[in-house]
């Protein structure tokens, strides 16, 4: 499964977590996925880098796209940069 798994993600089975390496626009007009920049997943993201709002309008939309709740994504680094990764459990 690895193999077939892109350089921006990774999932370890004996936890149930993905691992994810993202790299958000924010600001954009509306939220979406763009490809792949530097070996990670490139997102637009609608919201302001203010007062954390990037941040929450980034787990809302992987949580709407992964079918998970918000709760079961993490910022694990780069809370404040626009390179990030992030953990999805289950």
């Amino acid at each position: 499964m690895a193999d077939l798994l892109p350089p921006w993600a990774k999932y370890h089975p004996e936890e149930d977590v993905w691992t994810l390496h993202i790299q958000i626009q924010p600001g954009s007009k509306f939220n979406e996925v763009t490809g792949e920049y530097a070996g990670r997943l490139k997102l637009k993201i609608a919201a302001p880098p203010v007062d954390n709002k990037a941040n929450i309008a980034l787990i809302q939309y992987l949580a709407g796209l992964g079918g998970v709740s918000t709760g079961k994504i993490q910022i694990l680094q780069g809370e404040h940069a626009r390179q990030k990764t992030l953990t999805v459990r289950g």
